[in-house]
């Protein structure tokens, strides 16, 4: 068992997909949580869940409030909804809704309590990774889970697994295996095989292109490019114990998870690995 970090968006991306699919919501439904949560809107247009979903909402990275008191191991576990309801009105957009790629979990954890306010931890084990037989993926450990739980490492130390009851939507809390994703990888790969064909589907299609760097994402996945051109669809992950990166080929069938025990703040060559190894499988 790992935590998996930011490749959970890609689940909730999917569960969002299985809405749209389902008519609950449009792709531009715009964000809405219940009375007492102010959202922040820009000058033109609202933010949608397609916004969420491809970065593009102007939200910053983090609550404004987040850090303040958070334990610098384990920042996101004193975090409320109460504190929720507090940061957003504090939270300025950095641009125009749709206008531009900015990263931000705080977008992935809102679309989460969009789609099942107060209840997103449930609804991505029903919505998406019970349906695909992922066992293993979970944000609460069962006992057998946590007796083979790797140990989280940075810089050489031991650190507490990441705990997130308000914004986990962002993947900051989940636990997988790689017998688990590559499961997950497997029905990326092969859409008509699973039973969440038309979402899986619906998060590979491209929805927005950043105009600044021209990176292409789908929902939750970014879209790159393999060394003879082809196309990777890829996202990565970490907290502070553990780094993950997942990046398949459709063309060619072919799928690489990476899965290790200690933070890197490299997290760039880490990534590179797992593009290399995928370049290398899919030239062989």
């Amino acid at each position: 068992m790992f935590q998996l970090g930011s490749i959970g968006k890609t689940l909730t991306a999917t569960a969002f997909a299985r809405a749209v699919r389902a008519g609950t919501v449009r792709l531009d439904t715009p964000l809405r949580l219940p009375s007492g949560f102010t959202v922040p809107r820009g000058k033109t247009r609202r933010i949608t869940l397609r916004d969420l979903a491809t970065h593009s909402s102007g939200l910053p990275s983090l609550p404004a409030n987040l850090l303040a008191e958070a334990d610098p191991y384990n920042p996101y576990a004193h975090y409320t909804l109460k504190d929720l309801a507090a940061g957003l009105p504090q939270t300025p957009l950095s641009h125009e809704p749709g206008s531009a790629y900015a990263y931000s979990n705080l977008g992935f954890g809102l679309l989460g309590q969009a789609l099942a306010f107060d209840g997103v931890d449930a609804m991505l084990r029903r919505r998406v990774a019970g349906p695909l037989g992922l066992s293993d993926t979970t944000t609460t450990l069962r006992p057998d889970m946590a007796s083979r739980k790797a140990v989280g490492h940075m810089a050489g130390e031991t650190v507490p697994d990441w705990r997130d009851r308000v914004l986990s939507g962002a993947g900051t809390s989940m636990y997988s295996t790689v017998d688990d994703m590559l499961r997950y990888l497997a029905a990326q790969l092969r859409p008509e095989r699973s039973p969440l064909r038309h979402a899986i589907e619906l998060t590979q299609r491209h929805h927005f292109t950043d105009p600044a760097t021209g990176l292409r994402l789908g929902l939750g996945w970014h879209f790159g490019v393999l060394s003879d051109g082809r196309t990777v669809t890829w996202h990565n992950g970490s907290t502070y114990g553990f780094s993950t990166c997942a990046a398949f080929d459709r063309k060619s069938g072919t799928a690489v998870m990476m899965m290790v025990n200690t933070y890197s703040d490299a997290s760039h060559t880490f990534d590179a690995l797992v593009f290399a190894l995928l370049d290398e499988l899919v030239g062989s």
